[in-house]
C-alpha cells in the first residue's frame, strides 16, 4: 500500500527566509536605481546615471511636459487630475486618463528600459515613475537632482552668508530662463518669472556687496549682467552711474544715463524718474574730467 506523502507546514524560519528574499529583491532593485538629473534652466535635458535621454526617445511631446511638471512640483508629485487639467484641459476625463497611461508607459520605457524588457517586470514597476493612490510620483525611490532646486538652495545660502562667493555660486547655476522651448505654455510662465526675478535680485545684491568692499569694477560687471537682459532696469542703470562716478569716469556715468533715457523713451515713452535725473544733473555740474563724489543713493 502506497503511503501518501503529506506536505509539511512551513516553519517560522522558512517564512522568515521567504520574506527576507522579497525584501532583499526589493532592496536590490532600489540599489540599482541611478541618480536622475534634470536640467530646466536654459533648456530641458535629463540624465539617468551617465545616460542622457535623447530627444527621439521621448516620442511624445506631452511625455516631456509631464516630466517637467513633476520636476517643478513640490515633492515631485502631482495628482492625476491636476496633470489632466494642465496637459489636456480640452479633453474629457476618460480620454485624458487614457493619455496619461500611454505617456506613463512611454516614459517608463525611456527611463528604465531594462526593467520593462525583463519578463517579470510590468510597466507599473518602474522605480523612477509611479502612479500610486491617484498620485504620479517622479523618483520616489531614487535620488533626484534638478538645477532649479540647486539654484534656489544656493540663493538661500547666499542670503544667509552674505558673502560674494556664495552669491556668485548661485548666479552661476542660472544657465538661462526656465524652459525657453515652452515659452507660451501657461503652466511655466509664473515660475519662469519668479526664477528670473531671483536671478536679477542676486546680481543687484552682489553688486551692492562688492561696492561696499570697494570692488567697483566687479560691481559694474554684475550690474551689466542685469541691464543686458533687462535694459529698462532703472535701478541697475543708476547703480552703474554711481560706480562710474566713484571711479572718476564721469563721461561713462553720463553716457549710462543717456542709455537709460533712450531705452525708457523707446519702450514706454517716459523719462527717467526724478532721482535718476537729479543724479544726472549732479554729474553734469562737474566740468573737470577727474574723480567726482558719487551721487547720493
Amino acid at each position: 500500500m502506497r503511503r501518501r506523502l503529506q506536505r509539511q507546514p512551513a516553519t517560522t524560519e522558512q517564512h522568515q527566509q521567504h520574506r527576507n528574499g522579497h525584501t532583499a529583491n526589493g532592496s536590490a532593485r532600489r540599489s540599482e536605481l541611478e541618480v536622475v538629473r534634470i536640467k530646466l534652466l536654459g533648456g530641458f535635458r535629463l540624465w539617468v546615471g551617465p545616460r542622457v535621454i535623447e530627444a527621439e526617445r521621448w516620442r511624445l511631446r506631452k511625455a516631456r511636459s509631464l516630466i517637467k511638471l513633476l520636476a517643478l512640483s513640490p515633492g515631485h508629485r502631482l495628482h492625476r487630475e491636476q496633470v489632466m487639467e494642465t496637459l489636456w484641459p480640452e479633453l474629457g476625463i476618460h480620454k485624458a486618463s487614457n493619455n496619461i497611461h500611454q505617456i506613463l508607459h512611454t516614459l517608463r520605457r525611456s527611463l528604465e528600459p531594462s526593467a520593462l524588457t525583463s519578463s517579470s517586470a510590468a510597466p507599473a514597476s518602474s522605480g523612477y515613475l509611479l502612479l500610486r493612490d491617484e498620485q504620479i510620483l517622479l523618483c520616489p525611490n531614487s535620488p533626484l537632482w534638478t538645477d532649479v532646486e540647486a539654484f534656489e538652495e544656493a540663493a538661500t545660502s547666499a542670503h544667509h552668508t552674505m558673502e560674494p562667493q556664495s552669491y556668485q555660486a548661485a548666479i552661476d547655476l542660472y544657465a538661462g530662463e526656465l524652459l525657453p522651448e515652452d515659452r507660451y505654455e501657461h503652466w511655466v510662465e509664473e515660475r519662469r518669472a519668479q526664477l528670473r526675478e531671483l536671478y536679477l535680485s542676486l546680481l543687484l545684491e552682489l553688486a551692492s556687496l562688492l561696492e561696499e568692499r570697494g570692488e567697483f569694477e566687479e560691481a559694474i560687471e554684475a550690474l551689466g549682467r542685469v541691464v543686458a537682459p533687462e535694459p529698462t532696469h532703472e535701478e541697475a542703470h543708476v547703480g552703474l552711474m554711481r560706480l562710474y562716478a566713484l571711479l572718476g569716469k564721469r563721461r561713462d556715468a553720463l553716457s549710462q544715463y543717456e542709455r537709460l533715457r533712450e531705452v525708457l523713451l523707446n519702450e514706454f515713452g517716459t523719462e527717467p524718474d526724478g532721482s535718476s535725473t537729479a543724479k544726472h544733473k549732479l554729474l553734469s555740474s562737474h566740468d573737470h574730467p577727474g574723480p567726482v563724489a558719487a551721487p547720493p543713493t
